[in-house]
C-alpha cells in the first residue's frame, strides 16, 4: 500500500518538537507561569490553632508562665507581622541569594527599610520632650555620703549625747571626741541593708552639712550628711546620650512606618 504524502507543515511541527531548544523554552515558560501563579496568591494570612499553640509554648519557655489573653494577642500580632514581612521578602526573591531561615529574611526586610531612612537632627525642644518622657533612663540613684557617732541607750545616754552635740556645735572634730566615728556612701536601697532601720529612714530626710540627732531602740546617733550624689544630671552632661537615644528611636519609628505599609497589604485572619 502506498503511503500518502506527508503534509510539509506537519513535518515541520514534528521537527520543532524534537529540538532541545524548544524543550528548554517550554520548560522555562512553565516555570515562569508557576512562579507567576505563586506570586499572585492572595495576601491572606491564616492563624491556626496549631500556630497559636506553638506561640504559647515558646512564650512560656522564655517568660516562665502561660501568656495572658493580652500577651497572647501581642504574640499573634507579632507573628502575623513577621509572616507578612517574610512573605513579602519571598515575593521579592530575597531568598534566592540567601538560604536562610524566616527570621533572617524578616531582618532583611527591616534592613531594606532602615536603608531608606535618613538620620534627623533633634532640636532642643525635641530633646526636652524626650527627656520628660524617659526621665527614668537618665536619673542616677541618689547616694548619701554621711558619718555618725553612736551612743548606747542607758541612764547617762542623754547627758552624753548633749555633751557631744555641744562639742560638735563648737567645731570640735568628731573623730577627736572619744566616740567611734563611722561613715558610709550608700544609696537608699543599700542603706536598708547596712544600717539600723531608724537610721536608714532618717538619712534621706536630713539636711546636708548639719549634725542631727536620730534615736533608735537601743542606740542614739548623731548624724551628718556630708553630701549627696546622683539624681538627674545636668542636661549638658547627658546631651550626647539624649541625642543618640532620640535619633535611634526616631529611626525605628520611621522603619516601623515603612514596614507597616507592607504589613497592611495582608489580611490577617484567625481560624479555629
Amino acid at each position: 500500500m502506498t503511503r500518502p504524502p506527508e503534509n510539509p507543515r506537519t513535518h515541520t511541527r514534528v521537527s520543532l518538537l524534537r529540538e532541545p531548544l524548544v524543550h528548554f523554552f517550554v520548560l522555562g515558560l512553565g516555570l515562569f507561569l508557576a512562579q507567576h501563579l505563586v506570586h499572585q496568591e492572595p495576601r491572606e494570612i491564616i492563624v491556626t490553632e496549631d500556630i497559636k499553640a506553638d506561640l504559647s509554648r515558646r512564650f512560656e519557655d522564655v517568660q516562665g508562665h502561660v501568656p495572658s489573653a493580652d500577651e497572647m494577642a501581642q504574640e499573634v500580632k507579632k507573628w502575623a507581622r513577621d509572616e507578612a514581612l517574610f512573605r513579602e521578602a519571598m515575593r521579592r526573591g530575597l531568598e534566592q541569594d540567601d538560604a536562610s531561615v524566616r527570621s533572617v529574611l524578616v531582618d532583611k526586610m527591616q534592613a531594606l527599610a532602615a536603608a531608606r531612612v535618613r538620620d534627623a537632627v533633634p532640636t532642643d525642644a525635641d530633646l526636652e520632650t524626650w527627656l520628660a518622657a524617659h526621665r527614668d533612663r537618665y536619673v542616677l540613684p541618689v547616694r548619701y555620703d554621711f558619718e555618725f557617732l553612736t551612743v548606747g541607750q542607758g541612764e547617762q545616754a542623754r547627758d552624753h549625747v548633749e555633751r557631744l552635740k555641744q562639742a560638735l556645735a563648737a567645731g570640735q572634730p568628731p573623730q577627736q571626741l572619744g566616740q567611734p566615728l563611722r561613715g558610709a556612701h550608700l544609696d537608699a536601697s543599700a542603706l536598708k541593708d547596712r544600717v539600723a532601720k531608724e537610721l536608714a529612714a532618717a538619712v534621706p530626710r536630713l539636711s546636708v552639712g548639719t549634725w542631727h540627732e536620730v534615736e533608735g531602740v537601743s542606740e542614739i546617733w548623731l548624724v551628718r550628711v556630708k553630701r549627696t550624689t546622683g539624681g538627674m544630671p545636668e542636661k549638658s552632661q547627658i546631651r550626647a546620650q539624649l541625642t543618640a537615644d532620640w535619633v535611634a528611636a526616631w529611626r525605628q519609628q520611621q522603619v516601623d512606618a515603612i514596614l507597616q505599609k507592607t504589613v497592611d497589604l495582608y489580611q490577617v485572619e484567625e481560624r479555629q
